[in-house]
């Protein structure tokens, strides 16, 4: 049995878009994709940033974009592209659900 460990890939919002500087987004860790949630992690954000102004939290769990499921970085990261005017997230947090519009 061979077991090799990777860290989780890391996306700085600033290279999405504008909007989404300084703050940090993960691939969901295994304990939480082994629960059956699917989304991307904010794993750093500024406070004081467009995004902690609209609510948003290091921790909160991004599953979706202008109504758009979005289950990895990659997936992320088209549908931010792909958002023209203000994006609408949708958020998971303590197991309730949420929507933050970033403009």
């Amino acid at each position: 049995l061979d077991l090799t460990t990777a860290a989780l890939r890391v996306l700085d919002g600033g290279t999405i878009d504008r909007r989404l500087r300084s703050a940090k987004f993960e691939e969901l860790p295994l304990k939480l994709r082994s629960a059956r949630i699917q989304g991307v992690l904010i794993s750093e954000l500024e406070s004081g940033s467009r995004m902690a102004r609209s609510g948003l939290r290091p921790g909160d769990i991004i599953t979706g974009v202008n109504k758009k499921s979005v289950r990895t970085l990659a997936e992320f990261q088209a549908e931010i592209s792909l958002a023209g005017g203000s994006i609408y997230l949708q958020i998971r947090r303590n197991g309730r659900e949420y929507v933050a519009r970033i403009d």
